[in-house]
């Protein structure tokens, strides 16, 4: 009724506050993403972060309850709240086990499987012969489960999130007459391919794909001591996901392509994320495009 003026007793203030936020956000058609332990990542928050009745956002530090959740994110009064998470915790047990099954079959369905193996060949061919990647440089990326080759002799770079497990893959085509690139079927576009260094750095090199890095890592040896992170394209979602992932680094080189698309989504990021982080710029010689025309053309 218009008007009406509702009060909550401390034992329903308290209830609302350990309802599920879950619950919550299905109620309200916010998609979430599993995140393992079960730990819910709420898209398009910058790294907001959801478990039971608490979240904790990454991007500013922000925590609380339920109630909080729901004033401060979603930006309901406090009695609409607490009307909204009063709703979620009535669920009765067959309804709240109906929901929790529903979440784990949602979860199954969107685990993301790497493309079909087949044995390596024409991919070392491709990166060796017509991109001139030292071997040494190939086989260490095969080692460390970065590179194989899938049944359409396509390169394939998985792209793993902080746990090793995957959640995408970046697809280069060997054919140099008909070129494919593009990323697997039903990856996860936040997660890009990161060669990790052996020793820890606060340092991240970027780059727009994994062949340019590779390319990076023979023009300039010492780079192997920092990370390296290939997006697989431009979207600095993917080195927001990186950088949460990854809090000790604070320095960033971005060595993306030699072009305006690649100019504006650098000046994008330091426009909107650079606070805490000192950003640098670093391209290929003279009127290059990308480091592998540089490595190419250094090695005629």
């Amino acid at each position: 009724m218009r008007g009406e003026i509702r009060v909550y007793t401390k034992e329903q203030k308290k209830r609302a506050r350990q309802s599920s936020l879950v619950e919550l956000c299905e109620r309200q058609g916010i998609m979430l993403q599993a995140e393992g332990y079960d730990n819910y990542r709420v898209p398009k928050y910058g790294g907001l972060i959801i478990k039971d009745n608490f979240y904790y956002w990454n991007a500013t530090g922000e925590q609380g309850s339920a109630i909080d959740f729901c004033m401060k994110i979603l930006g309901m009064p406090f009695v609409d709240a607490v009307e909204e998470l009063l709703m979620c915790s009535e669920l009765d047990a067959d309804q709240q086990e109906v929901t929790r099954l529903r979440r784990v079959k949602a979860k199954q369905e969107r685990r993301f499987e790497l493309p079909g193996k087949a044995p390596i060949g024409a991919s070392v061919v491709y990166l060796t012969k017509h991109r001139k990647i030292p071997m040494k440089i190939v086989r260490e990326m095969i080692n460390l489960k970065l590179l194989y080759q899938d049944e359409n002799a396509n390169c394939v770079f998985p792209c793993y999130d902080k746990i090793d497990e995957a959640r995408g893959a970046i697809i280069r085509g060997t054919n140099k007459d008909k070129i494919y690139k593009g990323k697997a079927e039903g990856s996860d576009g936040k997660y890009g391919w990161v060669i990790r260094p052996v020793n820890s750095s606060d340092k991240v090199i970027v780059f727009e794909a994994p062949i340019d890095a590779m390319s990076f890592l023979q023009l300039y040896p010492k780079a192997r001591s920092h990370h390296v992170l290939a997006l697989g394209g431009l979207d600095m979602e993917t080195l927001e996901t990186f950088l949460e992932e990854n809090r000790e680094v604070t320095e960033i080189w971005m060595a993306l392509d030699n072009d305006e698309p690649a100019r504006k989504a650098i000046a994008g990021f330091i426009e909107k994320k650079s606070v805490g982080y000192s950003v640098h710029e670093f391209y290929p010689t003279g009127d290059l495009k990308d480091w592998n025309e540089q490595l190419v053309q250094q090695g005629d």
